[in-house]
């Protein structure tokens, strides 16, 4: 297992990287959704709509964002065809409801030449709005949480 959410319904979605899979389990740890992800999931994020966006390392060489209807089907997604040779492992993301995507790209299996660590893109458009590179401070980043989301939770909780 690499990451896991809670789900609004009280619900987990894992992504179990060595088992290429995304399992949604009830509160009980019963499977209740499952799909098969190759390339080994690493995070997941169930969005409004219902699909799930699961972020796919490197394990098949095809690291990339790939959203899933509830049916299993690829509806969306986001590989090295769009962004031509910066993607090595996606890693840690966090979705914004404007739809907006952060993306860690962790590159610690590859000795990477002017690294990119974290990329802000369109979801709608793929457009890269924002990136993370080469950067002495920073080695390796698997995980990203979007603070604006954070302060809109702690009021929605006031």
């Amino acid at each position: 297992m690499r990451n896991a959410r809670c789900l609004d319904n009280g619900h987990y979605l894992v992504a179990h990287y060595g088992g290429k899979s995304v399992v949604e389990y009830d509160e009980n740890g019963k499977a209740v959704w499952n799909i098969p992800v190759p390339g080994g999931a690493h995070s997941v994020i169930r969005l409004p709509s219902g699909n799930t966006l699961v972020a796919v390392t490197d394990k098949d060489n095809n690291p990339g964002v790939f959203e899933y209807d509830m049916a299993g089907n690829i509806v969306w997604s986001l590989t090295n065809k769009d962004l031509p040779g910066t993607l090595k492992f996606a890693g840690g993301m966090h979705y914004l409801s404007d739809g907006r995507l952060f993306l860690t790209n962790w590159v610690g299996h590859v000795d990477a030449k002017n690294p990119v660590h974290l990329l802000v893109i369109d979801k709608l458009s793929k457009k890269v709005l924002y990136k993370v590179s080469d950067r002495n401070e920073i080695k390796t980043m698997s995980s990203v949480f979007a603070l604006d989301a954070l302060k809109k939770r702690v009021k929605s909780y006031h």
